[in-house]
């Protein structure tokens, strides 16, 4: 199935969002004809007030009251898989937040079936009185984004998206974990974000503050009704009271976040979490770290997946110039990285230059073989793993576990620990030595 943005109508959804006007006057540039439904009180309800605007429509485009929709909108075509059930399914564009670089499906744009929307049970009808997210059967959710999520129009909008996205991403299965290895890794960079990034833009270190204060009670236990996150004037009391103490003392509130920092950092050992990079520390990071793209996984159902990127760690010798271009006539878009030698800086700098969750780490030396390919599906619930495959030394005529190509978790691999550095324990806990040769190698 073909679906195309421009074919179905568009709905705007607001809640007294500081910026929702400014964000409704951008949409109706994209699309004069769009709808809204605005000040409603409950997500079930309001999304029931949209499904009532229609009678004649399939889908509805549900576009967030802090979206600022981008100008390619209506040009989005997507190939779905033909087993998808289009109308059981709910599409979920993944939202670009500003505040901290972050891209997922949390304020999104999303296409729903008008019919599930009539029958659904979400937030607050839920049989279950702590779920926080929508009860639906499947999310198609999408890599690519079609709005930029301002959350940060003011202190108290950025502290309540921090600390609503700060608790969420400490839950498993609708609980809060037991230990922040439990978080799922791809959820832990997204909770990383937001417990570091932002300084560099207004009113962002209070997204930062609302996050780093749910994840510090979540992680340390501390009593918190789940139920609350989605009562927005529970939320809206407990900042007031955060705001009387911290308003116009910036330097008071970034201390009390490197405070929650340091607590957390105590509690769990999870020393990847430092003091708030300042403005110049976070806008250079967004500026050269993109959050990791999702691999493909079940939920995501439509054609064509992407790879995960590649990166040849290049000695600048000619042995190294002639696999790069063994390397290059297979999988041209593989990213070219000069080191001097292969260690905790080239790793790192190599996941720098990658966008997707995981990477292909290729040695200088390693002449690819023809039959092995840079393809692998990763089991999309399994812990960060870092795969080792072998390599045949053709002087010495020997195989060597840890010496060929390998597959890298590419966040864990931007925080790894290099004091000292190894391989198969700086990164991550998990690392498997794959059986099969990967590469040849000249080595003396």
């Amino acid at each position: 199935m073909i679906f195309t943005t421009k074919n179905y109508p568009v709905v705007f959804l607001s809640y007294h969002e500081e910026n929702a006007e400014h964000n409704y006057e951008r949409l109706l540039q994209i699309v004069p004809n769009a709808l809204r439904v605005d000040g409603v009180t409950g997500s079930d309800t309001a999304h029931k007030e949209i499904a009532k605007l229609f009678t004649d429509e399939t889908h509805v485009i549900v576009v967030d009251g802090d979206n600022y929709i981008t100008d390619d909108f209506l040009s989005q075509t997507i190939d779905f898989i033909d087993n998808v059930d289009f109308f059981q399914v709910v599409i979920s564009f993944s939202g670009y937040n500003v505040v901290n670089g972050n891209m997922y499906g949390n304020g999104g744009v999303k296409v729903w079936p008008i019919e599930l929307l009539r029958n659904m049970q979400t937030h607050e009808n839920s049989l279950n009185q702590d779920s926080v997210d929508f009860d639906l059967p499947a999310y198609l959710e999408l890599n690519r984004y079609i709005s930029k999520v301002y959350i940060n129009s003011s202190p108290r909008q950025a502290w309540r998206s921090g600390f609503r996205e700060g608790m969420k991403l400490c839950l498993d299965k609708g609980k809060i974990v037991q230990s922040v290895k439990d978080i799922n890794w791809r959820n832990y960079e997204r909770l990383w974000r937001w417990m570091h990034l932002g300084a560099n833009v207004e009113n962002g270190i209070w997204a930062i503050y609302g996050a780093r204060q749910a994840a510090y009670i979540a992680l340390t236990k501390q009593e918190f009704h789940l139920a609350n996150l989605r009562d927005f004037e529970h939320l809206n009391n407990l900042f007031e009271g955060l705001y009387e103490v911290f308003n116009d003392n910036e330097k008071a509130l970034l201390a009390e976040c490197n405070r929650l920092g340091n607590a957390i950092k105590n509690q769990t050992a999870d020393h990847s979490i430092v003091d708030v990079y300042n403005a110049y520390e976070s806008a250079n990071y967004l500026d050269n770290v993109k959050v990791s793209k999702r691999s493909q996984e079940r939920f995501i159902r439509y054609k064509y997946p992407g790879d995960f990127d590649i990166v040849f760690l290049s000695d600048n010798s000619d042995i190294a110039q002639k696999n790069y271009n063994i390397l290059i006539n297979r999988y041209p878009k593989a990213k070219l990285l000069q080191v001097e030698n292969i260690g905790y800086n080239s790793y790192v700098e190599a996941a720098k230059l990658c966008s997707t969750d995981y990477f292909w780490a290729v040695p200088s030396d390693a002449i690819l073989l023809d039959e092995f390919n840079l393809e692998f599906n990763v089991p999309f619930y399994e812990q960060a793993k870092i795969r080792a495959w072998h390599s045949k030394n053709i002087a010495a005529n020997k195989v060597f576990e840890h010496e060929g190509i390998k597959l890298m978790p590419r966040f864990l691999t931007l925080h790894a620990n290099s004091k000292p550095f190894d391989i198969r324990t700086s990164i991550t806990d998990h690392y498997e030595s794959v059986v099969g040769l990967s590469n040849y190698t000249h080595k003396e």
